[in-house]
């Protein structure tokens, strides 16, 4: 068994060779004015970036209240509308599936991706990688990829774990991954959280090192040192609207493509009330961190919608099995490469190497 911290042992910061500065469409003192009023203002580098959409398919009680608990029918209505959404904007996105919820509706995958979206595995039940061993996470991950092939004829190349739960704890999952015929996986989180995240991961994609499997990682903000977690799910419902975009924004005009998380249970304003009248063991902290600003959300993400380019995470990093990568996301296979210095060239480290140019 690889040992939890395997290959991090000597880390230094990585290295990230700098872009060239943006091409600013106009004068970059007026543009820095208008963005701090909030008009969104964007360099000719940001505009041609193409960001990734993903969407967690998963039930809201089952994978936040209990992981024995029903998968109930709300998870239908609100994909139905999140697919809306996102039909009415043209945009497609990848949606990385529960196998517990394919398993209890079997059409919902189906009908997902005859809208041209792209599925990854979330894996079976929702169970938190790090609190699993290597082979009960080997037997969840293969579950949840024969459900998933035999509901739309093909095999998901993409990934994510539960709650972000690839941590220092849990890296001997990569290998586990690639074995199984993953292709990239977008399960860190580059923060330093209470429950998840590598704070010292690169914030863009990367090659893990032990295995052939590509690392896309949550997006944050850059702020005294530190990585700040706002591309989406509770941060896009808690966090000024602002801030999101001017995440992306930062992010593209380091000439990289943001990604972008939510669950379909966030556009259900009544859910949480619903349940805890119900009886759904639910404490007052988490029925008002987890219903608050749900109304938001819609709203929100349609503006996120018509403010940038978006498209499944395997088109955005140009390994998608039947897709031609077309104009707008062709800069994802040129991405700077990330470059990790180990103090012990001896030691293997996980979480190094380069994205492959064109």
């Amino acid at each position: 068994m690889v040992a939890p911290d395997a290959g991090l042992v000597g880390w230094q910061r990585p290295k990230i060779m700098e872009p060239p500065p943006p091409k600013w469409s106009i004068d970059i003192h007026r543009a820095r004015s208008l963005r701090t009023r909030g008009l969104g203002i964007m360099s000719s580098a940001t505009k041609d970036i193409t960001n990734a959409l993903s969407i967690d398919l998963e039930d809201w009680g089952q994978s936040a209240l209990g992981t024995d608990l029903p998968i109930t029918t709300r998870v239908v209505r609100n994909t139905d509308r999140i697919l809306a959404l996102l039909d009415r904007h043209g945009v497609r996105a990848t949606f990385f599936a529960l196998g517990k919820v394919c398993e209890r509706f079997p059409k919902l995958l189906p009908t997902i991706a005859s809208a041209g979206h792209e599925i990854g595995t979330h894996g079976y039940g929702h169970e938190l990688v790090y609190s699993i061993s290597p082979d009960h996470f080997r037997a969840d991950l293969q579950l949840s990829i024969a459900i998933i092939a035999a509901q739309i004829g093909r095999r998901p190349i993409g990934y994510r774990a539960p709650a972000f739960s690839i941590t220092r704890q849990s890296l001997w999952a990569g290998p586990i991954m690639a074995e199984l015929g993953i292709k990239y996986s977008s399960s860190i989180f580059p923060i330093a959280g209470r429950r998840y995240g590598i704070p010292d991961a690169p914030r863009f994609p990367f090659r893990w090192s032990t295995c052939d499997l590509i690392e896309f990682p949550l997006s944050t903000l850059r702020r005294c040192n530190r990585n700040l977690p706002v591309c989406g799910g509770g941060y896009l419902r808690l966090l000024p609207g602002a801030i999101l975009s001017s995440a992306i924004r930062e992010v593209n005009r380091l000439h990289h493509p943001a990604v972008v998380y939510m669950h379909p249970y966030e556009l259900d304003i009544a859910e949480p009330a619903v349940l805890r009248r119900n009886g759904w063991p639910i404490t007052w902290r988490k029925f008002a961190t987890q219903s608050m600003f749900r109304g938001r959300v819609a709203g929100r993400l349609g503006k996120l919608l018509s403010a940038f380019r978006f498209a499944p995470l395997a088109d955005v990093l140009g390994i998608a099995p039947d897709v031609t990568v077309n104009e707008k996301v062709r800069h994802a296979r040129s991405l700077p490469i990330l470059e990790f210095v180990d103090q012990k060239p001896s030691l293997p480290h996980a979480l190094t190497g380069r994205l492959a140019g064109p």
